[in-house]
């Protein structure tokens, strides 16, 4: 948390694209903490309330909401500088109140090395928890940031509104994550996954034929949020599920996987806009990933039980 204060100190002082992007680099590293919060609160807890457990640690993405909602009235009122100012006190008192009341966690007697922990990319679980993540979290990370330009374009609705819609999405997604969660805690976790991948590919392809009627939209979006809530919960029980012991390793390939998710479907509904005049066929391909990975789910862990390592 401290090094990401490097770069936010340097962004008000960029003067080009370059500089920018260097910076936004290295804030990159605030992403490592998701890793190492979800192995730091798993060891304080047992196996049956893993799901719980992880779903609330997962909240921390109600950070992306409260971006949405407040850093365009910081960016109106104090101007653009403000933001990373705002957000570096925010980090202060972070790290502050981490450091006086969070325990230490117990380690392994055993350490293990580098090596060991980078055996888990020759697991196929690895891998599949990443399809399934990059998915639901990168769905989650995409509309959040995406939306406020989407609907813009769409509806002509103005920036301010605009990013409450947005926050309203990413909440609502946050808040699904622990019952994602408590659900996998006490029923089949695959076949929940099953069942909320089959809804988002149902989901995209309605919503990509009701781009042009708002009340519709909006209704299908939200419920959506709620669905990769679900997901994003369900997924992070399954980690210490198919992957013993390596809880962090893992986590760390899943979380990557969810970012990277979050990164190319703007890219990629800002080309078919561009190219089609309509971002319909972006939310038919959201359908067809999903009944992918429905597809991926029950071979792998419907049709027979679940292998740890």
């Amino acid at each position: 948390m401290l090094f990401t204060l490097i770069p936010l100190v340097l962004i008000p002082f960029a003067s080009s694209y370059v500089y920018l992007i260097t910076c936004a680099f290295f804030i990159g590293m605030a992403g490592t903490t998701f890793a190492i919060a979800i192995s730091y609160v798993s060891t304080f807890f047992p196996a049956e309330k893993q799901g719980l457990i992880l779903g609330i640690a997962g909240m921390g993405n109600i950070g992306n909401a409260l971006a949405g909602l407040i850093i365009p009235r910081i960016n109106a009122n104090w101007g653009f500088d403000w933001i990373y100012y705002s957000l570096m006190i925010a980090i202060v008192i972070i790290v502050a109140i981490f450091a006086i009341f969070a325990k230490e966690m117990k380690l392994p007697e055993e350490k293990k090395t580098l090596k060991q922990s980078l055996s888990v990319v020759k697991d196929k679980n690895t891998w599949y928890l990443s399809l399934f993540y990059f998915l639901t979290f990168g769905s989650f990370v995409a509309l959040s940031n995406y939306l406020p330009a989407f609907m813009g374009d769409q509806f002509s609705i103005g920036a301010v509104n605009a990013g409450l819609f947005s926050a309203g999405f990413a909440a609502t997604a946050t808040f699904m994550r622990p019952v994602g969660g408590i659900l996998a805690d006490r029923l089949n976790p695959t076949k929940l996954l099953t069942t909320g991948f089959a809804m988002v590919a149902v989901l995209a392809f309605l919503i990509a034929f009701s781009l042009t009627q708002y009340g519709l939209f909006t209704t299908l979006i939200f419920i959506t949020a709620l669905i990769v809530g679900l997901g994003n919960g369900i997924i992070f029980k399954m980690v210490p599920m198919v992957s013993k012991g390596n809880t962090g390793a893992v986590t760390g390939f899943v979380g990557a996987a969810g970012g990277l998710g979050g990164f190319f479907p703007p890219l990629l509904l800002g080309i078919i806009k561009q190219n089609t005049g309509s971002y319909a066929l972006g939310f038919i391909l959201l359908g067809v990933f999903a009944f992918v990975c429905l597809i991926t789910v029950w071979a792998v862990y419907l049709r027979k039980p679940v292998v740890t390592t």
